[in-house]
């Protein structure tokens, strides 16, 4: 069910509209565009409840296209004591024009607050233990690490975040794409480290069994990907949904095992033939990706900051939420 959205200016429009679980409706699914270099953070307004420190965000990088500003680092949330903020973890100027996409919405059956600790972390990997996925496969996570410093931790984390369920555990993982058995420390997932997580649902509906437009995994290959640059699956051809600013995607790299990856240690997935191993121990994305709207092609896209080619075979759980223009 979708609902009317209410219009603010924060440099560009930005567009507002009520969320509910388990449908593309959402609560301030905004567009925000910096309009000064403020070093690595970028302040969020606090109206609308958006500056609520009990919110759940989610982040994306939107251009307008490949060559628009953009910030090149891993982007984090934080909450200063009065507002959200956006920020790279690698300490890269936010530059001016760069445009986001924030999702903001109070913890509830499908959002929350995952926090690292000795118990659900091995080496870079953390385990989710929340109603919304665990034992749910098919459900499609967005994560974005929250700044969070201890005595030990000085609360950046320059890692691309990625997603994998675990078959065995019944569990989904938070792992850090750099992350490998040879040289664990390198990309070990730090204690105490907050996670804002998004966990949605994909429908089957009547018309389309197969695919849900709304949550689905997008998987690259030779058909879709040019260059740094992967197409999501082409929208109904009409105005509602191809006009851009209604539009919010939201992406995160996702690993999938084989089903006949039954066998695993710490380190490392044992199994037959044709599963994928324990996502720590192949080359993985590992780089910062955003999303832009192709007008040529009325097409959304992803795509990788630093320009590198997308590799063939990565997938990425997808989320799109829509706004009604009023």
């Amino acid at each position: 069910m979708l609902h009317n959205s209410v219009k603010i200016i924060v440099q560009r429009t930005a567009l507002l509209a009520t969320f509910a679980v388990f449908s593309t409706t959402l609560s301030q699914a905004d567009v925000f565009t910096s309009s000064r270099d403020t070093g690595n953070v970028f302040y969020l307004p606090t109206t609308n409840d958006l500056g609520r420190q009990d919110n759940v965000l989610q982040v994306m990088q939107f251009a307008n296209n490949p060559g628009s500003p953009h910030a090149t680092g891993v982007l984090g949330v934080w909450f200063t004591g009065s507002q959200w903020a956006i920020y790279t973890q690698n300490r890269t100027t936010i530059p001016t024009g760069a445009s986001f996409f924030v999702l903001a919405a109070r913890a509830d059956a499908n959002r929350f607050i995952h926090v690292t600790n000795e118990g659900n972390v091995a080496g870079g990997i953390t385990y989710l233990d929340h109603p919304s996925c665990n034992g749910h496969p098919g459900a499609t996570l967005q994560v974005i690490a929250e700044y969070s410093p201890t005595r030990g931790f000085s609360g950046y984390h320059a890692q691309n975040p990625g997603v994998f369920y675990d078959s065995a555990r019944r569990r989904w993982a938070i792992f850090n794409q750099g992350y490998n058995s040879v040289t664990p420390g390198a990309a070990a997932m730090p204690l105490s480290l907050r996670f804002h997580v998004t966990a949605d649902s994909p429908r089957i509906e009547a018309v389309s069994s197969v695919w849900d437009p709304e949550h689905f995994v997008h998987t690259t290959d030779r058909f879709n990907t040019v260059g740094n640059v992967t197409y999501l699956p082409a929208l109904p051809r009409d105005s509602y949904f191809t006009f851009p600013k209604n539009i919010h995607y939201f992406v995160t790299a996702r690993f999938s095992y084989d089903w006949l990856s039954i066998f695993y240690d710490a380190n490392r997935i044992i199994c037959g033939f044709a599963c994928r191993p324990y996502p720590g121990n192949v080359p993985q994305l590992n780089r910062a990706v955003g999303v832009y709207f192709d007008i040529g092609r009325q097409q959304w896209a992803i795509y990788t900051f630093d320009g590198s080619p997308m590799p063939m075979s990565t997938s990425f759980s997808v989320s799109q939420y829509t706004s009604v223009p009023g």
